[in-house]
């Protein structure tokens, strides 16, 4: 009966939103082809959560259905916390979400299990991890972390599932401000947490870094002090208090503490996607620096990436070359990483603002979206301009971009903002170009990764001199640092 009703609840909203699922099934851009460097984004719809009015923190397309996408609600405003919310929406009823859970803290990550698309992973403001299983009436999760099982002592801002060949278990990793990457492996009665990494700092140096980025994070203007930067900041120094139990002396010995320990709070994550690289994933921390890390490996970071002076909102590996990453921060830039050169990147691009998130397009090697704090989606495709945008619109006139996601199958990606809104926009043809196979047998994955190796050639002739500087300021802090312990050892 209740299935039957859904599908004529969808079968009404088709009609009443007749329009938008033409534009969505048939429109095309004709300017395009008078614009060949421009593209355009035509809104389709829009999907509000009735029960929640705060930021959309989270959202991912099901592995399943191409048409089924869940929403996380929370608050990046430390003083603002309550209550947070998970909808399950679909692109066949853009009316309403198909179910709501209410959650006791704000939810900021969440992701589809790849395998079982009913299973969803949550993450919360509060440090807490939880499993749902969306087709159950239930609002109850599975299985939730809770004190006695260690869960994180800051909040968790990206839950992503994890497949576990050998022991064939059901597991995800959470990334949290208290320095901390836990795999968590989902049994019968509870979560079992295991420490992948301890997130720390190279030197002091970088760790007044971290605070320093902390503080510009929050002294900057009121759009983006209400941000991410703000609210980690400001849960690690509530935490920081709570621990010091308010008073003078204990306050000041955890701060030595911290500084002895050179903790670093995480706030992204991406896993490696190609054969072979199952256990290598990246890691955005706070004061700015992106560590190449291993599951097999927790005592020491693989690589280290320092090229952002603020907090790292956003890594993503390339869907189809193993070999590159982007990564977004406050600092208002967006840098595309080789992934064996550290010293700099290969390409930056200054956005104006605070760059929310980022995301690589499932259908081109060298197309990606970014979000703004000024409102704007920004779209590139390095094979067709290497140094502007295709398309740069505003989408939202009074709210902050927080979230951006490609749909895997249709031309279109999902943008969630500060006001609880998540809007579809479609892309125009010059913005979903991708290699078309002209022999029998060849590979449009193949192909792309052609086109992208031919950017990254060209980029990497660009970089030599980047790289030669790089190189003599590293030589210049050696030596520094080399004179200094020669001083000290003097005296």
């Amino acid at each position: 009966m209740l299935d039957g009703l859904r599908i004529l609840d969808r079968m009404v909203n088709q009609n009443t939103f007749a329009d938008i699922t033409m534009d969505f099934k048939y429109w095309d851009d004709s300017s395009d082809v008078f614009k060949p460097g421009e593209g355009s984004l035509l809104p389709l719809w829009q999907f509000k959560c009735e029960k929640s009015k705060k930021h959309v923190t989270s959202i991912c397309w099901s592995s399943l259905y191409s048409d089924q996408f869940a929403v996380g609600y929370g608050s990046f405003q430390y003083q603002k916390q309550g209550t947070g919310a998970v909808s399950v929406f679909s692109l066949k009823n853009p009316s309403h979400a198909e179910r709501t859970i209410t959650t006791q803290s704000g939810v900021m990550a969440l992701h589809f299990h790849p395998e079982f698309a009913n299973l969803l992973a949550v993450g919360c403001y509060d440090g807490s991890v939880m499993v749902f299983d969306v087709r159950s009436p239930s609002d109850k999760p599975i299985c939730q972390a809770s004190v006695k099982t260690k869960k994180h002592a800051d909040p968790v801002w990206q839950v992503c599932w994890q497949p576990d060949e050998l022991q064939k278990t059901l597991a995800f990793v959470s990334i949290s401000t208290d320095g901390d990457v836990l795999l968590w492996t989902l049994t019968k009665v509870e979560l079992v947490p295991e420490r992948l990494m301890r997130l720390q700092s190279a030197s002091k140096d970088k760790a007044a870094g971290a605070g320093a980025s902390a503080v510009a994070a929050l002294s900057m203007s009121g759009s983006f002090g209400t941000g991410m930067a703000a609210a980690a900041v400001a849960a690690a120094a509530g935490n920081a208090a709570a621990a010091a139990g308010g008073r003078g002396s204990e306050a000041g010995a955890g701060a030595a503490d911290i500084v002895a320990q050179h903790t670093v709070g995480g706030l992204c994550m991406d896993f490696a996607q190609a054969a072979g690289q199952e256990n290598t994933y990246l890691v955005g921390t706070e004061e700015g620096s992106i560590h190449k890390c291993s599951k097999a490996y927790g005592s020491d970071y693989l690589a280290t990436y320092s090229g952002h002076g603020m907090p790292v909102y956003a890594v993503k590996w390339n869907t189809m070359h193993s070999g590159l990453f982007l990564s977004c921060s406050a600092d208002w830039i967006v840098k595309v990483w080789d992934v064996s050169q550290p010293q700099a990147p290969l390409m930056s691009f200054d956005l104006g603002a605070a760059v929310g998130d980022i995301a690589w397009a499932p259908y081109s090697s060298t197309v990606f979206a970014a979000v703004t704090d000024d409102g704007k989606v920004h779209v590139f495709d390095l094979a067709q301009n290497r140094q502007l945008p295709l398309c740069a619109q505003k989408c939202t006139k009074k709210a902050r971009l927080t979230r951006v996601v490609f749909n895997p199958n249709h031309p279109i990606l999902l943008i969630g903002d500060s006001k609880g809104n998540v809007s579809a926009l479609k892309l125009s043809p010059n913005l979903r170009r991708c290699s078309k196979p002209d022999k029998p047998g060849a590979k449009v994955e193949e192909l792309e990764r052609q086109k992208l190796d031919k950017v990254v050639e060209v980029a990497r002739k660009s970089q030599a001199p980047a790289l030669a500087a790089a190189a003599a300021e590293a030589a210049a802090e050696a030596a520094a640092l080399a004179a200094l312990a020669a001083t000290g050892g003097s005296e």
